[in-house]
């Protein structure tokens, strides 16, 4: 009988204790990492939008790269679900509740564990800095009682930060990585580019009379830009609305660049304004352009980019002055949505 007294006194003192630490422990959380990544806020945030390229970055994958994955949904939208499952990370999934373009994503997190669900909000947000971006990756949420009992004695920010910074390193890494590789061979660049104003000629055009469209319309805009005192504000230029493989047609003008509009018989006024845009040099022969555009556009689906026509080629060199076409210069623009 006094052993069973004094188990019942022990057994009373620990749930006394645990009902005190229950009580006292911490009933929130919010922990987070930030880094400064050199690279523009848009390419880093289309790296965080996508839950799917969240698991190439993702510290996890190392820690455990037995885990399956699977996903629900369209990525990089509200709704989209990626679920783990694996001997080390264990079992949950993440669902994309709220994003802000270029500023911030919102996620809800379910962990599966012995003791039953365990639910977190994510977080991930960008800011613009003066090396590149700050981008803090974090979650918060409320403790159960069971966890605030071991929030006593475990510091999970102390815990978690390792994580987090692992992860913004794979993803500085990452992103910087795709940034600076070939697409199709050539570079291309992510950059500002200015507003631009130019005298044209536009109408749909079959792809076998495009050169006598240009022959004819190009000079006719730089004669009639003369006549009006109006400087040339950079090479010819080609602008394209659409591209027709049906048809094998395209919607286009010939296109002066101008330092400012003027009256011109069967020509039109284009304000392109300043914006972010995807741009290659490219040098070779006119022939061989469509190389230049594929780069651009496997650069764009990469970092899930939409380009807003029309697309600007300018053809910076002269045939005329110089007769090697491995020099001819095509510089292509792709504006950003």
């Amino acid at each position: 009988m006094k052993f069973l007294r004094v188990l019942l006194i022990i057994l009373l003192i620990v749930v006394v204790v645990v009902v005190i630490l229950g009580m006292v422990g911490p009933k929130s959380y919010d922990v987070s990492q930030t880094r400064t990544i050199e690279a523009p806020k848009e390419l880093v945030f289309a790296y965080l939008k996508s839950l799917k390229k969240g698991n190439e970055w993702g510290p996890w994958r190392d820690q455990d790269p037995d885990m399956e994955v699977s996903y629900e949904g369209d990525d990089g939208t509200v709704g989209f679900v990626s679920k783990w499952d694996g001997p080390l990370v264990g079992k949950g999934e993440q669902t994309i509740t709220a994003i802000e373009d270029d500023s911030s994503i919102e996620t809800d997190i379910t962990f599966y564990s012995p003791f039953g669900k365990m639910y977190s909000e994510g977080y991930m947000r960008v800011a613009d800095a003066e090396q590149g971006t700050d981008v803090t990756w974090g979650f918060k949420g409320e403790n159960n009682f069971i966890a605030r009992v071991f929030s006593v004695f475990s510091n999970m920010e102390k815990n978690t930060a390792p994580m987090f910074a692992k992860g913004l390193e794979n993803l500085d890494s990452l992103v910087r990585a795709d940034m600076n590789k070939e697409y199709n061979g050539l570079k291309v660049q992510y950059k500002d580019v200015p507003e631009r104003t130019f005298m044209a000629r536009r109408a749909v055009v079959k792809w076998a009379d495009m050169q006598a469209f240009y022959a004819t319309h190009l000079p006719r805009i730089g004669a009639a830009a003369a006549r009006a005192g109006v400087q040339m504000n950079g090479m010819p230029c080609g602008l394209y609305y659409s591209w027709d493989e049906e048809n094998e047609e395209t919607d286009m003008a010939a296109a002066m660049p101008v330092a400012r509009a003027f009256e011109g018989k069967d020509m039109e006024v284009i304000r392109l304004p300043a914006a972010k845009a995807a741009v290659v040099d490219y040098y070779g022969d006119y022939d061989n352009l469509g190389a230049a555009h594929e780069a651009i556009d496997a650069y764009l689906q990469n970092f899930g980019l939409t380009s807003a026509p029309p697309v600007v080629e300018e053809y910076v060199t002269d045939p005329g002055t110089e007769p090697d076409p491995a020099k001819w210069l095509t510089r292509i623009v792709y504006r950003i949505e």
